[in-house]
This record gives C-alpha cells, structure tokens and sequence, in this order.
C-alpha cells in the first residue's frame, strides 16, 4: 500500500493507520503494531472502542483554511456564504437585520471576495 502512495507522488500526505479488530486481537500483537507503526490508532468497528478517538484525530490532521474573516453579508449575497460553508469553515453565524454575520475560515480566494464586507481580518 505505501509502494501506491510512493508511486502516485503523495508521499508527504499525513497518514493514520488505523488497526481495526483491536477487540479480537491478541494484546501482545496490537501492542507491537502500535509500537512500530508511528501515528497509529487501534479501533474495533464492531464495538465502537477507538472510534471516537480517530474522529478527533482525523478533525486535528484535517488541513484548516488559512484565513479567519468576520464579515457582515448582506442578504443578497447569500452565495458568498453558502461558499463559506461548502468551502470553509464556519466558526459563528448570526442572521441579523442588516445580513448574515459570519465568522468563517476561508481559503484565499474566498476571503478576498469575503473582505468587502469583513469587519476585521483574522
């Protein structure tokens, strides 16, 4: 499997590897995987044991877009903040009387268009 990744160029993605089964396991040999494998999590799907865990793993390895931006959007532009939630990351929303009052993490792009209507830049 890492020959694959070699191969296809994505040798500086982060990886997890996940050990599932880790209720049928024999300790000794999930304890050695877990040793030797860096950045590793042992699960059991069919218990639940792990699964928690490696959801707040995977949320802290996910990239983060760069740029934090608290932008009131008037309600005609509503496709700015439908791309703020398909694109980014929305940290607070409030709908007010005078448009929607995002505070979001965007990518470049996204907070330039955002920044005629930020209130300040993150």
């Amino acid at each position: 499997m890492r020959e694959v990744i070699r191969d296809v160029g994505a040798v500086d993605v982060r990886e997890i590897v996940v050990i599932n089964k880790a209720d049928a396991a024999d300790p000794l040999v999930l304890q050695r995987l877990l040793r030797n494998e860096r950045h590793a999590i042992a699960v059991s799907a069919r218990t639940g044991a792990g699964i928690d865990e490696l959801l707040a793993l995977i949320d802290e390895e996910l990239p983060r877009p760069s740029v934090e931006i608290e932008a009131l959007v008037p309600y005609t532009q509503g496709a700015l903040v439908s791309r703020a939630h398909a694109e980014g990351e929305i940290v607070s929303e409030e709908h007010t009387s005078e448009g929607t009052l995002l505070t979001a993490r965007v990518h470049e792009e996204l907070a330039a268009e955002l920044s005629t209507f930020a209130l300040a830049a993150h």
